[in-house]
């Protein structure tokens, strides 16, 4: 496994999933898998340093992600506007929404239940329900 040292981020790089969505947001992580999300709340995911891309998560007219992140191989967050906040347990398959009430305008999970975020001008602490994955605000 590696550690948060080992992790690339970018802003200098720009893919497409598709013709209507621009992916903005890096994070490389585990498995050298090279994760990106951006508008139409498109989460995209590729193996091969970016040469090509498998949308994973996609929304017609969706908000913008701005942040996206993982704790460990299976754990990760994505947010940004209208408060929304996807999260994954299962290396990113499947995503489930959750609402912070407010953009989401960077995060930071320090395991898979507990992290900070800056809601709106306002640093809160966030944490996910064990059984549910639902998100509860501190």
């Amino acid at each position: 496994m590696r550690s948060r040292d080992d992790i690339f981020v970018s802003t200098s790089l720009t893919a497409r999933s598709d013709g209507n969505s621009q992916l903005g947001s890096f994070d490389l992580y585990v498995g050298d898998s090279l994760w990106a999300c951006g508008t139409n709340e498109t989460i995209a995911v590729s193996s091969d340093g970016g040469q090509t891309w498998a949308v994973r998560h996609q929304t017609r007219d969706g908000d913008v992600l701005l942040d996206i992140a993982f704790v460990d191989a299976m754990t990760g967050h994505a947010a940004g506007t209208g408060g929304l906040l996807l999260s994954t347990t299962d290396g990113g398959t499947t995503w489930i929404a959750h609402n912070s009430g407010g953009t989401i305008q960077q995060f930071s999970f320090s395991d898979a239940r507990n992290g900070i975020a800056q809601i709106g001008g306002v640093v809160k602490l966030l944490g996910m329900a064990e059984t549910t994955g639902k998100r509860l605000m501190r």
